[in-house]
């Protein structure tokens, strides 16, 4: 049985947000092209139907969309992709959506639509009002946690299944308890803290240093980590249990040998990013000129996999002495290599790992939970 996950780009770099970490703005921005417009409906079928073809019986595919603002392509193209999916697909391959959106967009009729189509909806909330208004405003410099939290309400009253993604900058890395009384206080019971990253660009220095500033460094994500582990810990066993993406990895994976992030054991997932105009990318980490393997509106998908497995993406920087004495190096072998001087070391971490220092502090608390 084959399980194919394909990300969807359908507004491209396009956003309504100007948020001052995101890295796809930096990666957009040093592409030849910045932005591939909207999905029009003939790309759309044809990123389907290639799909598709490859599928059979009991087979799987997870279609999910992320931008840019993915909302920006309209309900009107996601109503016609499902229903071109239903047309075209095999009666027993499962089909499974995911959106990743700002939320800023969504009303009645869009909840409505999640709930109705099993949708998935990941939905970008910094959980500090102040750090998320600071960074994350909209076009006329205002910002936006009030309107994005109404969002979130509004999904809970269709029923439609959500999860918080919190962009985990330097800044927010401070406030670990009040981060935890606002997850508590809001019964938000799935969480992903993804790390700020730094910039990929070398042109625009004001850009650069402006994104950097708000880059995770990994002494700050060990500390944050630490402190939410004791308060996960804490509500756990009194019963209160929230999930924690990164949490769940790494127990996953300790406890079940289990992989359920890509590079959480050092080793890169082969994937399909697909582009506006179905332009395909090995990691959406890497949406960049240099790293194209494809356009899935024309390409073979398992041919496109292939290429993504041998991209110079998955290329593993060689990793420091700190690693190869390290007791961990069996679970994490360096981490995903773009996360890697966010979360585990860099030039300044003069022999120390952000990320060994999580699991020392960690792993006892997973292994104490093994017969809850």
């Amino acid at each position: 049985m084959k399980h194919i996950s394909v990300m969807i780009k359908p507004a491209s770099s396009l956003c309504n947000l100007k948020c001052k970490y995101c890295f796809y703005e930096d990666e957009s921005g040093i592409r030849e092209n910045r932005s591939y417009g909207l999905m029009d409906e003939k790309t759309m079928k044809a990123v389907i139907t290639n799909v598709l073809s490859a599928l059979t019986g009991n087979d799987e595919v997870t279609f999910a969309f992320q931008g840019g603002e993915p909302t920006l392509a309209g309900l009107t193209f996601f109503k016609n992709f499902i229903e071109y999916v239903n047309i075209e697909k095999s009666r027993n391959v499962k089909v499974s959506y995911v959106i990743q959106t700002n939320a800023t967009l969504l009303n009645d009729e869009w909840c409505e639509f999640f709930k109705e189509n099993g949708f998935l909806v990941g939905v970008s909330l910094d959980l500090h009002k102040g750090s998320h208004d600071l960074v994350r405003a909209s076009a006329d410099g205002n910002g936006s946690f009030e309107m994005v939290l109404e969002k979130v309400r509004l999904l809970e009253k269709h029923g439609a299944e959500f999860n918080i993604l919190c962009t985990l900058t330097n800044e927010i890395a401070k406030y670990p308890r009040k981060v935890w009384e606002f997850i508590v206080k809001n019964d938000l019971k799935f969480v992903q803290f993804t790390p700020c990253l730094g910039s990929l660009s070398d042109g625009d220095r004001e850009k650069k240093e402006n994104g950097d500033n708000y880059a995770l460094s990994p002494e700050r994500f060990a500390a944050f980590y630490k402190d939410i582990t004791d308060r996960w810990y804490i509500d756990f066993k009194n019963g209160d249990v929230r999930s924690i993406k990164l949490i769940d990895d790494i127990a996953n994976l300790v406890l079940f040998n289990k992989r359920t992030a890509c590079g959480i054991d050092g080793k890169c997932s082969p994937q399909i990013i697909v582009e506006a105009d179905g332009s395909a990318f090995p990691c959406d980490f890497y949406c960049l000129d240099e790293y194209l393997i494809g356009n899935l509106a024309n390409d073979d998908v398992l041919t496109l996999y292939e290429r993504s497995a041998a991209s110079k993406t998955k290329d593993g920087k060689p990793l420091p002495d700190l690693c190869s004495s390290c007791k961990y190096i069996s679970i994490c072998n360096g981490g995903c290599k773009r996360m890697r001087e966010n979360i585990c070391f860099n030039s300044d971490s003069e022999g120390s790992c952000g990320y060994r220092d999580l699991l020392d502090h960690l792993l006892p608390k997973i292994y104490s939970l093994r017969g809850m």
